[in-house]
């Protein structure tokens, strides 16, 4: 007569647990990142409602440049989001040439992969409003 030692664990039980961990790690990430955003805009000089527009933004793109580009690593999707985050802030002044050479020196990652990272980062986001603006209805449909 044999027993089995091992407990018995429904599947769902173990998911969930997964997500809960993946949850908590996503939240500190993020955590992290908008530390990490919120220092640069200090060091570049933006502040007040520009830099929540600047963190808010950044963030959005981290997590999506996390999800669809998962070949790029973390760094670089964190300077590229911010870089993202400072282009479509609404103010011109900020996204110069010499910011971004700062934010090559903050983060470590050259100009040159900022920019491509950036610029892929905006086309899958532009890919992903137009599908969400073409699944909504409009008054002519009803």
């Amino acid at each position: 007569m044999k027993r089995n030692i091992l407990p018995k664990s429904s599947g769902a039980r173990r998911n969930n647990s997964v997500r809960r961990a993946r949850a908590r790690t996503s939240r500190s990430v993020d955590a992290k990142a908008e530390g990490s955003f919120v220092n640069w805009c200090k060091r570049l000089g933006v502040n007040g409602n520009l830099a929540e527009s600047v963190v808010s933004t950044a963030s959005y793109a981290f997590g999506f440049c996390l999800e669809r580009l998962a070949s790029v690593p973390p760094r670089v999707c964190l300077a590229a989001s911010f870089w993202f985050g400072l282009r479509f802030c609404g103010d011109r002044s900020v996204f110069t040439c010499q910011n971004l050479r700062r934010v090559e020196e903050f983060s470590g990652v050259p100009v040159k992969l900022i920019l491509a990272v950036e610029a892929k980062l905006g086309s899958e986001m532009r890919v992903r409003r137009a599908r969400r603006d073409d699944l909504e209805e409009g008054w002519a449909e009803c």
